[in-house]
């Protein structure tokens, strides 16, 4: 961001710092004339991405944040890996485009609700599993009817082996 923002204030020469795509058929002129604009854009994410990194370290999670976000805010052991663009970089933005068009050519998804039903089965039987601290059957009895201890908020990482 600081080097646009110097090519932007001639700090910097446009020709030799920024490289024009000839696909793009954008014009140095065109460009030029959409950096102040898309500078506002950069500085604004900029300022979210921080405020949402020191709201996630801070530990004081509350209101309408995402249950992603307190999952991760609560853990207790581990890495926490640091994603600079979650949604793209775990494929979700390719899921959903992937949903629309199927919806708009009026076709079936490659996935499907029964899938997404498996799946949750799938991490609910790991969790109860963990929490057991042995392996289990598939489907294991009381599967529908169970609630993870870190969704209970009884969870404690630190108990002891």
């Amino acid at each position: 961001m600081g080097t646009l923002r110097h090519v932007h204030q001639g700090a910097l020469p446009f020709d030799r710092t920024i490289k024009v795509s000839l696909t793009e058929r954008l014009t140095k002129e065109q460009i030029s004339a959409r950096m102040p604009h898309n500078l506002k854009t950069l500085t604004r994410l900029a300022e979210e991405n921080q405020r949402d990194f020191k709201r996630l370290l801070s530990r004081r999670v509350a209101g309408a944040s995402g249950e992603d976000l307190v999952e991760k805010q609560n853990a207790e052991t581990g890495l926490l890996p640091i994603v600079s663009d979650e949604e793209a970089e775990y494929g979700y933005l390719g899921e959903d485009r992937h949903m629309v068009q199927a919806f708009l050519d009026g076709r079936r998804p490659a996935e499907n609700f029964d899938d997404g039903v498996a799946v949750a089965e799938l991490l609910m039987a790991a969790y109860m599993s963990a929490e057991q601290e042995r392996t289990i059957e598939f489907p294991p009895p009381g599967l529908r009817e169970f609630v993870p201890a870190v969704a209970r908020g009884t969870w404690n990482p630190r108990r002891s082996r």
